[in-house]
């Protein structure tokens, strides 16, 4: 298997973005940058009002759940895929379980353009705790069957999409939790695109959170290939 440059070995095939805080490349000591270290695009994270890093698991970024946030470039026109992967290292720093009533956001790619789609991964204060891999226009959400998060335990969302049978499906630590269907779900981030808040102005949904790596592909990882990419990483976060 190939290797990321500086980095440990992940699934290259069509990856396009890939952020990881451990990595010297993508990382750099004191910076408000986190560069991209996939071949797509250029443009990396810009680490917003004081994010600190943390040397925890190798390397993490630390949002205080207070007005922290990773903002993303733009990198998907509108409507541009339709067969997507994301995928996300997190650690709360809070316990987040099913008497849960706060909304948190751990990712949002969201393009306000000609109607386009909307992808949101969160917590929400009124669904028990679970995790939510949602899209708007076309509606549709599938929850995880997990509902504790516990503060300082290491976790890995990984959400999929193939709109070739239009499935919509969620996976916690390598393992499919649930799916459901739904037409026209593309992936777009040409308006905001973030992590660790609601980033459409007025800014809210703030989550206390250590993220360690977010990373995308254009195209749908099997159940295999989201494994894969988990058991490479587990023995880092002492899973």
């Amino acid at each position: 298997m190939d290797k990321v440059r500086g980095g440990p070995s992940i699934l290259l095939d069509s990856l396009i973005y890939y952020l990881d805080a451990s990595n010297v490349y993508s990382y750099v000591s004191g910076s408000t940058s986190w560069n991209n270290i996939s071949n797509y695009v250029k443009s990396g994270g810009t680490l917003v009002n004081g994010i600190n890093f943390s040397n925890d698991n190798k390397g993490c970024l630390v949002l205080d759940g207070v007005d922290d946030y990773i903002q993303l470039p733009q990198i998907t026109n509108n409507q541009t895929f339709g067969k997507y992967s994301f995928s996300i290292w997190f650690s709360p720093t809070i316990t987040i379980t099913s008497a849960n009533t706060t909304n948190y956001m751990l990712m949002e790619a969201q393009n306000t353009q000609l109607g386009g789609v909307d992808n949101y991964l969160y917590f929400l204060g009124s669904i028990a705790g679970r995790a939510g891999f949602q899209t708007f226009n076309p509606f549709s959400v599938t929850y995880t069957t997990t509902n504790l998060w516990e503060a300082n335990k290491w976790y890995n969302i990984t959400g999929t999409y193939d709109i070739t049978t239009s499935r919509l499906s969620l996976y916690v630590n390598g393992k499919r939790e649930s799916f459901t269907t739904i037409a026209n779900c593309y992936f777009n981030t040409n308006t905001y695109y973030g992590l660790g808040a609601y980033t459409n102005p007025p800014r809210t949904w703030f989550y206390p959170v250590r993220i360690a790596s977010y990373y995308v592909y254009v195209k749908t990882l099997t159940d295999d290939e989201v494994l894969q990419n988990y058991l490479t990483f587990k023995r880092k976060f002492e899973l």
